[in-house]
C-alpha cells in the first residue's frame, strides 16, 4: 500500500547516504591525492583514509539495500557486510581517539612516554588488527543469519527471536572492547584538559593556546563520535526487532543509522586543517563555474 511517510523516508535516506559517501570519497580522495604527489601521510592521515573508508563502504552498503528491488534475497550478505564495515569504523575511530590521547596529553608515565615516541609506527599495525577483530567479530553474525527470520510469520516468530537475541549478542560482544577502549581514551583526553586548565587558572607553566585548542579540537571531534555512535547502536539494538515486521519502521531506522557515518565525517572534514583547506579549494575551483552576485570565499 502506498504511503507517503514511507516514500518520504526513502528519499530522504537516499539523500542522505549519496551526502555521506561523497564527504567520505573526499577524504579517501584528498589523502590519495596528497599521497600521490609524494608527499607522505601522516599517521592521522592514514587513519581517517581508513575510517573514510570503512565508511564509504558501509554507506554503499546501505544505498544498494535501499536501491534493492530484491533486498530480501541477498539480506545475509548485505547484513554481514554492515556488520563488518559497521565494527571497522569503530575500530578505526577507536584508534584516532587513542592516537589523539597519546599525542596531544603530556603525561610523565614511563609507559605512556614509551607509547608516545612509537605510536606513529604502530598505527599501521593497529589498523591491521582491527580489520582482523571485525572480520572475527562478523563471522559469528554470518553463521546465525537464516533467510527465513526476514519473513516473519507465527511459525518461525521463534526462531527469528532466537537469532535476533543471538545477533544482538553478538553486537554487544564485538563492539565492547573497542568502545570501552575509546571511552577510556576520551576519559584520559578530559583529564589532562581538567588539568591544564587548572594549571591556567593557577598561573602555572602549562601547555600554552595551541596545545588547548588541540584539546578542544579533539574532544570536541571525539565526543560527537561517541554520540552519533550510541544513537547508532541504539538504533540497531532497539529498533531491529520492530524493523524487520514494520516497513515504516526500517526506513526510520536507517535515516537513524546513517547519521553516525554521514554527520560525523562532516565533521572530521571542518576539524582537520588539511581537510578543510582541501576542501575550501575545491569549493573556489568549482564556483567558478557557478554565476554569483557578490565574490565571497567559500572559505569564509
Amino acid at each position: 500500500m502506498f504511503s507517503p511517510f514511507v516514500t518520504a523516508m526513502k528519499i530522504l535516506c537516499l539523500a542522505e547516504f549519496v551526502m555521506g559517501i561523497l564527504l567520505n570519497a573526499f577524504i579517501v580522495v584528498a589523502n590519495a591525492v596528497s599521497w600521490m604527489e609524494r608527499k607522505p601521510l601522516d599517521s592521522i592521515d592514514l587513519i581517517l583514509t581508513s575510517l573514510g573508508l570503512s565508511r564509504l563502504a558501509l554507506l554503499i552498503t546501505w544505498l544498494l539495500y535501499v536501491l534493492s528491488e530484491d533486498r530480501y534475497e541477498h539480506i545475509e550478505i548485505l547484513n554481514v557486510m554492515s556488520s563488518f564495515f559497521g565494527f571497522c569504523s569503530l575500530w578505526f575511530g577507536t584508534v584516532l581517539c587513542t592516537f589523539y590521547c597519546v599525542k596531544i596529553p603530556n603525561y610523565n608515565h614511563r609507559f605512556f612516554l614509551y607509547v608516545k615516541l612509537r605510536i606513529s609506527k604502530m598505527i599501521p599495525w593497529l589498523l591491521l588488527v582491527s580489520v582482523t577483530s571485525s572480520f572475527i567479530s562478523c563471522l559469528p553474525i554470518g553463521w546465525s543469519m537464516d533467510s527465513s527470520m526476514f519473513h516473519y510469520n507465527s511459525t518461525n516468530g521463534t526462531n527469528m527471536e532466537t537469532t535476533l537475541y543471538l545477533q544482538f549478542f553478538i553486537y554487544v560482544a564485538g563492539n565492547s572492547v573497542p568502545f570501552f577502549m575509546f571511552c577510556v581514551a576520551i576519559t584520559l583526553l578530559i583529564r589532562s584538559l581538567w588539568n591544564h586548565t587548572r594549571q591556567m587558572a593557577a598561573g602555572e607553566v602549562g601547555f600554552g593556546t595551541p596545545q588547548l585548542q588541540a584539546h578542544y579540537s579533539a574532544i570536541r571531534c571525539m565526543m560527537s563520535f561517541m554520540v552519533l555512535y550510541i544513537i547508532f547502536s541504539s538504533s540497531v539494538f532497539l529498533a531491529l526487532p520492530m524493523v524487520l515486521m514494520n516497513d515504516t519502521l526500517l526506513w526510520l531506522y536507517l535515516f537513524i543509522a546513517g547519521l553516525y557515518p554521514s554527520l560525523h565525517s562532516h565533521i572530521l572534514i571542518l576539524s582537520n586543517r588539511k581537510l578543510r583547506r582541501a576542501l575550501c579549494s575545491l569549493l573556489s575551483y568549482t564556483s567558478t563555474f557557478i554565476p554569483q552576485e557578490r565574490n565571497i570565499s567559500p572559505c569564509q
